[in-house]
């Protein structure tokens, strides 16, 4: 099993549209094959900040959705909505 967690700093001017281009990123890829959860959740102190919290079968499964293209046009525009680099963390699972 692979965890990921992607954290984005949104600038607060942007908040609509990051949340928006979210949602349909997470619909998106909830029908993937190989995903298990794909949520969005909000930084309980910082309004502004916002991860995706992501479960993935394998790293196969998370390689397609790299690849997949509701995420190769999505992507590239929340990035425009933040103020920083986005953080990606991958973790496999060991116990």
């Amino acid at each position: 099993m692979i965890k990921v967690i992607a954290k984005f700093f949104v600038n607060k001017n942007k908040i609509d549209q990051f949340i928006q281009l979210s949602k349909e990123l997470i619909e998106n890829t909830r029908k993937e094959n190989g995903c298990i959860k794909y949520e969005l959740f909000e930084d309980t102190t910082k309004n502004t900040v916002f991860s995706i919290i992501e479960e993935w079968e394998n790293t196969q499964a998370l390689d397609a959705h790299f690849n997949s293209k509701h995420f190769t046009e999505i992507i590239p525009q929340l990035e425009l909505t933040v103020t920083q680099k986005i953080e990606v963390n991958i973790y496999k699972q060991i116990i």
